[in-house]
């Protein structure tokens, strides 16, 4: 196979750089792509005009988004820039705009019935993990009983987008949750060592399911929206915002990449994570207000 001894040795660049597995999936995928569209030809034998031909049919006749043509660019030249050290090759190829999309946000209602209509302890509480912190799915997924620092009301996530670990308020409300769903699923007992164990041993819960869940739990609630865990997490930035918190704290919370002089500050912020106050402290304690009786007469 033409691709065997390059592809072994692309794994091994995007490994030896600390890469994502998610990424280095994605780079191997593209360029197999791209030596299929050519009949397997060796890349050492590719010139920029076949690769240029390979992204219009992308986009011809595959119909691939700017933001797909933009990821497989970035295997590609990886592939020649790195790999194969042709960097030439993909000096020209043009970058496509992705355009902004104006992103969904929950109304903190909304937010409270999409709750409300979740079954699932497992979910619900994965649910109120995730807006309570901004996580993302995937290390919402990945956590582990050990992540949930109650002594200094933070939790650690070690699973991070880029590999960055970094803590995030952990906040009263969702220990709460957390500590009730503790007591009922026994997840340490049932498939160690995940806070949210799939199905399989040793194994989180699947990707997608809490996707599944909100979607479902949105059409019962009757909210329009499309909703899914990236949703919950833009619907915690905005709520923040809304809370006054300042823009710099909240980067630290999502995970969000930072330069180099922003990070030297950023043990400041993280004394003050496990004080901070996150959307759904303010959420719980805004609904159970409504819900109690008016005393006065």
């Amino acid at each position: 196979m033409v691709m065997v001894p390059i592809r072994q040795q692309m794994r091994d660049e995007i490994r030896l750089r600390g890469l994502a597995e998610s990424t280095e999936k994605t780079y191997l995928s593209y360029a197999a792509r791209l030596v299929d569209f050519h009949h397997h030809r060796p890349p050492r034998r590719l010139t920029a005009a076949d690769v240029r031909r390979f992204f219009v049919h992308m986009i011809d006749a595959r119909h691939a988004s700017p933001a797909s043509i933009r990821v497989a660019l970035a295997a590609v030249c990886f592939l020649f820039r790195v790999v194969l050290h042709r960097p030439w090759v993909v000096a020209n190829l043009p970058r496509p705009r992705v355009p902004r999309r104006q992103q969904v946000v929950l109304a903190p209602e909304e937010v409270w019935r999409l709750f409300d209509h979740i079954g699932s302890l497992t979910m619900r509480t994965m649910a109120f993990l995730v807006y309570a912190t901004g996580l993302r799915e995937r290390e919402a997924r990945f956590l582990q009983p050990q992540d949930v620092d109650s002594a200094r009301h933070v939790i650690v996530v070690r699973k991070a987008k880029g590999r960055r670990e970094r803590e995030v308020p952990l906040g009263i409300e969702l220990l709460v949750r957390l500590r009730h769903y503790w007591r009922v699923v026994q997840p340490g007992k049932k498939n160690p060592p995940y806070l949210f164990p799939g199905e399989v041993t040793g194994q989180p819960l699947s990707r997608g399911a809490l996707g599944k869940a909100l979607a479902r739990a949105a059409h019962s609630a009757g909210i329009l929206k499309r909703v899914g865990p990236h949703v919950l997490r833009h619907s915690s930035a905005t709520h923040y915002l809304e809370m006054g918190v300042n823009q710099f704290t909240i980067q630290t919370v999502l995970g969000h990449a930072q330069g180099q002089t922003t990070t030297l500050y950023t043990h400041v912020t993280s004394e003050h994570l496990g004080r901070l106050k996150t959307p759904f402290d303010v959420l719980v304690r805004r609904m159970s207000a409504k819900a109690e009786p008016d005393n006065k007469s």
